[in-house]
């Protein structure tokens, strides 16, 4: 990390050196006979319903990830809620983010440009980028709307069930 003047700190930007994570899974008797590698664009999000099919349970439909072994490349939604509130979509080799604080936009072909050194946001029809911004600010309240469903879950789940 770092290659970016000011990138310390894992979760403040959306670079690819932010979001490229390795991450590894272990489970005796199962990714241990038979390893994989995933290759398609996989979030946090994915974590649960990954280790839940794992785990021979069926993900809840209300989950917003996939199996992350299931192959799936549609395009992930990707953001961090942490100093920079930046959201945006990865789409194979490209990728669009923007800054929630500032507005400012970018827009990479990782293909020809994997240490995005050239914002191509210019050449974005500029309809395009009005709807892909609503898209995003659409799966920004659908997170949160669920995020708070779950908080309000867990909170009647403790009081209805108070520790002892």
């Amino acid at each position: 990390m770092a290659e970016k003047t000011g990138n310390f700190i894992h979760p403040n930007y959306l670079w690819d050196e932010n979001l490229h994570v390795p991450f590894l899974i272990y489970a005796k008797g199962i990714t241990d006979t038979a390893p994989q590698t995933v290759t398609n664009p996989t979030t946090v999000m994915d974590v649960a319903p990954t280790v839940a099919k794992l785990a021979g349970i069926e993900p809840s439909e209300t989950w917003i990830g996939n199996n992350m072994f299931d192959g799936i490349t549609k395009p992930v939604f990707i953001y961090t809620r942490a100093m920079n509130l930046h959201s945006g979509i990865l789409d194979g080799n490209r990728k669009f983010f923007f800054n929630h604080v500032t507005g400012k936009n970018y827009y990479f072909d990782l293909g020809n440009d994997p240490l995005e050194e050239h914002n191509l946001i210019d050449t974005f029809d500029k309809k395009q980028l009005r709807n892909l911004i609503k898209f995003i600010n659409y799966k920004n309240f659908e997170i949160n709307r669920k995020t708070a469903h779950w908080k309000i879950l867990s909170e009647a789940d403790q009081a209805s069930n108070p520790k002892r």
